[in-house]
């Protein structure tokens, strides 16, 4: 993970699809959003919170592999946790591109 592409103008898309085409092929891309379109996501340890229409990480299931927020996996649960602390209304997961694709284009989350 410490190997993922990092900088100013990559975005968790890139990051979680250099992750998940270095890994074991166990695991999957994962996406989460807000009702409002608003996602405050926690990086740096936690230590920033940035706002984001969307993110998205990738997880072998058991973890969370997300080097904006830590350099080192995250259990999938205390990743989960601190999406949700940060937002004041529902987070939302979807597994897989479509998903993400069907919402964005019906916007059935409102």
């Amino acid at each position: 993970m410490r190997a993922a592409p990092s900088g100013e103008y990559i975005d968790c898309t890139e990051i979680s699809s250099f992750i998940a085409r270095h890994s074991s092929g166990e695991g999957k891309i994962v996406h989460y959003v807000t009702p409002s379109g608003n996602l405050r996501t926690p990086e740096h340890g936690g230590a920033v919170v940035t706002d984001y229409y969307f993110h998205q990480i990738y997880t072998d299931g058991r973890y969370a592999y997300d080097p904006t927020m830590s350099p080192d996996p995250i259990p999938l649960g205390d990743y989960e946790r601190a999406l949700r602390s940060e937002n004041q209304e529902r987070v939302i997961r979807l597994d897989g591109e479509k998903n993400l694709q069907e919402l964005f284009k019906t916007r059935k989350w409102r």
